[in-house]
């Protein structure tokens, strides 16, 4: 639903308000074998035409583990009371549990899933693999092609992808020439297609998400810095226009210096700030000519959210209750933002270029080194006046030589 947006809502919705549900149908079952029909009537010695619900429910061929969920219990209920509600599943009207287990069969365990010309799907009963199809034939005669395009546009999507992977390869290999041989990017997009073949050869599906899993583990470190990156491109733009000054007032240092300088002191200031961030807060708003109630206040919630945020981190993983993680999660950004406001002010103080968004971010990643920054900046050596480089003198270096 995720993935579809809206439009997967508004369908989930449709198709729970026409009874589809998620049945855990049996899909090893199959006509004439050990649990198929032949099986039933011998265990049961009657026809399934005049068989009862207690019947079905315990028939064990049916249902996965040999017992039916609700939504299959439902379902198999329309089907030997021949109630109406069984249209939404079938083109015919009033059929009996004999067409259900043929429809079972011939649908190998969507039955019930999704109507019988797929206008109504329940897309959660789905798997990752097999929902988006089901949402493309949703759309009734289109479905078919919309599902063969949407083929055509992943194969297209992956080629062209491999097609610039084996670009770049290749031009490494060629020592950063931007005209490689093409037998040589020929010979990368084959390397890459064979070590794709036998990555899912070899492991299947489950290599397929492990490497999936790596990516993800591996891109997302990249996701922070191209934050940074934009601020620093918009910023280097409005410099270039003059809409800022690039030697205005600046943080006594960058929010990036502790990690590109040896600095024992700076550190051990940035793991002391981790749990007494509230008080350098109190500190830095009376220095601002803040009411004392007013910092005392801005301490007081501080703490309380950050001390929240922690214990219930904390008990995420020592105690039965589950999804405390979501509500640690939401204490913490209350905090970051509350960390994200008197920087804010302060920046403003200074006449320190910057912008809400930015700060916001910066605490959120490092709000330990954001409030040592901010302690610096009041308390120790104060707002570093840029200095712009001085320009040589052509002429008087001329008249030396």
């Amino acid at each position: 639903m995720v993935v579809f947006g809206g439009t997967g809502m508004q369908k989930e919705r449709s198709a729970a308000g026409a009874g589809l549900c998620c049945p855990n149908w049996n899909l090893t079952i199959s006509e004439g074998g050990l649990e198929g029909e032949g099986a039933f009537v011998a265990q049961f010695g009657v026809d399934k035409e005049q068989i009862g619900r207690s019947v079905v429910e315990k028939w064990s061929g049916l249902c996965e583990g040999g017992e039916c969920n609700s939504c299959s219990n439902q379902i198999i209920g329309w089907f030997v009371n021949k109630d109406n509600k069984s249209d939404i599943l079938t083109k015919d009207q009033g059929l009996s549990f004999s067409q259900l287990y043929s429809s079972l069969l011939e649908t190998r365990g969507r039955f019930g899933q999704s109507s019988h010309d797929y206008s109504e799907t329940r897309l959660s009963c789905y798997g990752i693999d097999d929902m988006w199809f089901a949402m493309m034939y949703s759309f009734g005669d289109v479905g078919p092609f919309l599902s063969g395009f949407s083929m055509f546009a992943i194969i297209l999507y992956f080629v062209t992808s491999s097609d610039s992977g084996s670009l770049i390869i290749d031009i490494i290999s060629a020592n950063g020439d931007q005209e490689p041989p093409v037998l040589q990017r020929l010979f990368w997009a084959l390397v890459e297609g064979a070590t794709a073949t036998a990555l899912l050869a070899a492991g299947g599906t489950h290599s397929l998400k492990a490497l999936q899993t790596a990516s993800v583990i591996t891109g997302l470190p990249y996701t922070i810095l191209l934050c940074f990156m934009c601020v620093s491109l918009w910023r280097a733009l409005a410099m270039e226009v003059g809409d800022i000054d690039p030697f205005g007032p600046d943080f006594a240092f960058t929010i990036l210096d502790p990690f590109t300088s040896i600095r024992p002191a700076l550190w051990g200031n940035i793991i002391r700030e981790i749990f007494t961030t509230p008080l350098t807060l109190y500190r830095v708003m009376l220095k601002m000519n803040n009411t004392r109630c007013s910092a005392m206040l801005m301490s007081a919630v501080a703490t309380v959210t950050w001390l929240s945020f922690v214990v219930l981190f904390i008990a995420e993983f020592t105690t039965a209750v589950t999804g405390l993680f979501g509500l640690a999660l939401v204490f913490y950004c209350f905090f970051v933002t509350l960390v994200a406001s008197v920087r804010a002010s302060l920046r403003l103080d200074k006449e320190i270029v910057g912008n809400p968004v930015e700060d916001f971010f910066c605490c959120l990643v490092l709000y330990p080194v954001v409030s040592v920054q901010m302690s610096e900046t009041l308390f120790g050596s104060g707002p570093v006046q840029l200095m712009p480089r001085l320009q040589p003198d052509l002429e008087a270096e001329k008249l030396a030589v």
